[in-house]
């Protein structure tokens, strides 16, 4: 099987470019995010506040996700119901990053992870990826930006959905996700020793895309 890891920083490209590449390797993308994503899902459509990962435990038994692919495509499933298009909300990603250092989530997510990479051509992208999940992976790749342009990019995505947001707040949203990512005592975020660095301050996604294509190319 080949396996793919990609790890990296928020807004740095990271989804886009793992959704390219895999097309262009004709293999499935699983974007790991999206699982914690479900999780949170259910807590807010039933209203449940969460403050803490240890609030995740509760409801342990009442969430069951899932995911399968449709021409390549990942299909979410939340207690069988497809919530694929839910999924891209501020308020769930922000109920995510908590809910992503229960370790009981993050084991349950770990076995669809590799139970995919066990039996697919899959292309996995995360944050801990090659570090965690699947470090004999064939190749590894970490994408990132320059704090600055990341920041730049995410504001220019979200001025379009709110007139009145600012680069600073963004700035700063960024740099302490960073540090949660990279401070976490359960997998937190690192470059795997291994893993090719991918800088795309000043790369188009075209050209990341291509140069990480090349480099499995040449295997």
């Amino acid at each position: 099987m080949l396996n793919i890891a990609v790890d990296g920083t928020s807004a740095s490209g990271k989804s886009t470019i793992c959704e390219m590449l895999a097309k262009k390797l004709n293999i499935l993308h699983l974007n790991t995010g999206a699982l914690y994503r479900s999780y949170a899902l259910y807590f807010i459509l039933n209203n449940l506040p969460i403050k803490s990962p240890d609030d995740a435990d509760k409801f342990f038994e009442k969430i069951h996700i899932k995911v399968s692919f449709e021409s390549k495509k990942q299909i979410n499933l939340l207690n069988d119901k497809d919530i694929t298009t839910l999924l891209n909300n501020p308020h769930v990603a922000e109920y995510s990053s908590i809910i992503s250092q229960n370790q009981k989530v993050r084991n349950k997510i770990k076995e669809i992870q590799l139970n995919l990479a066990n039996n697919n051509d899959i292309l996995i992208e995360g944050r801990d990826i090659g570090s965690e999940i699947i470090p004999n992976a064939k190749f590894k790749f970490f994408i990132t930006a320059s704090l600055e342009e990341r920041a730049r990019r995410r504001y220019i995505q979200l001025k379009e959905i709110d007139k009145n947001i600012k680069y600073e707040d963004i700035l700063n949203s960024l740099k302490e996700r960073d540090f949660k990512d990279m401070n976490r005592k359960i997998s937190p975020l690192i470059i795997p020793n291994d893993a090719i660095i991918i800088d795309t301050t000043n790369k188009t996604i075209d050209e990341a895309v291509n140069l990480m294509y090349e480099i499995i190319l040449k295997g």
